[in-house]
């Protein structure tokens, strides 16, 4: 099975390939922070996985509007002066662009679109309430449909970027079959994406926001839950110790709250992926 890791320092990519590892893909970027990508010396690391004949996708983050023009001049940019890379994308507004201003390029859906109920948590909580019938449809993939999987096609999505869930494993089977291929993200999953920036409000260096900023991204930033706020009694209250093991540490990448899988992993049913992704900023 090909390996793809998701690397954005020059020196752990350069530090990767001396050692010869096993590995087909380098992913680069950032699902949801315009910030960390613009401070990322993306050209470098470009061309020093090309070098050593490497593929390369890149995250293009969820565009939001006053980043919108710049980020449209530069994935034209990228695309010009790197025919062989390929863009992963996490909004539907840059999908939309690319396919109108370049109709012969396929794209990777990212996890800022692709996603499934069963990364989350909590996700327990959320179906509880739901009639039995709704059950299995929100325990699969939000792909995992005709009419999505034809949405992709038209859009020139021919790979999704998935979490390696167990109890995905009938929509892997069913997306392969539809002839579009999966790259698996390896032990976490994204719980939340957020406009603002949790990390840099958490250290209190929100007035550092674009000016190397993307430093502290490096230092995992944990969150646990221990409070809740009951908003019947406008009281905050300590959570139950069953609540506590149902939700697990999760910690801050910029504006992506991730957490480990909450369920098991697919555990090596591997025969309907074509890379397997190490996240290795984790």
């Amino acid at each position: 099975m090909n390996i793809a890791k998701r690397i954005n320092d020059v020196q752990e990519l350069q530090a990767l390939i001396d050692r010869s590892e096993k590995v087909a893909c380098i992913i680069l970027g950032h699902e949801s922070c315009p910030v960390f990508f613009e401070e990322l010396p993306i050209d470098e690391l470009i061309r020093c996985a090309q070098e050593a004949n490497l593929e390369v996708q890149i995250n293009i983050p969820v565009v939001f509007e006053e980043y919108l023009d710049s980020f449209k001049i530069e994935v034209t940019r990228l695309l010009k002066a790197y025919p062989g890379i390929k863009l992963i994308l996490n909004d539907w507004g840059m999908v939309y662009f690319i396919r109108e201003s370049f109709p012969d390029v396929k794209v990777t859906a990212g996890l800022g679109i692709s996603f499934s109920y069963l990364e989350c948590p909590w996700y327990h909580h959320i179906v509880e309430e739901e009639f039995e019938m709704y059950h299995d449809i929100i325990q699969t993939h939000n792909f995992d449909s005709t009419n999505m999987l034809d949405l992709l096609k038209e859009y020139n999505i021919d790979e999704i970027i998935m979490s390696d869930l167990r109890t995905l494993s009938a929509s892997y089977e069913r997306i392969a079959k539809s002839g579009i291929s999966i790259l698996i993200n390896k032990n976490v999953s994204i719980v939340a994406i957020s406009r603002a920036c949790h990390i840099l409000r958490i250290l209190g260096k929100s007035e550092e926001k674009g000016q190397g900023c993307s430093k502290y991204c490096s230092n995992r930033t944990v969150l646990r839950t221990t409070h809740y706020y009951d908003m019947a009694m406008s009281v905050h209250d300590r959570v139950s110790e069953e609540t506590k093991i149902m939700q697990p540490e999760m910690y801050y990448y910029a504006n992506v709250l991730l957490a480990k899988n909450p369920v098991e992993l697919s555990h090596g049913n591997h025969e309907n992926f074509r890379l397997i992704i190490d996240d290795v900023r984790y």
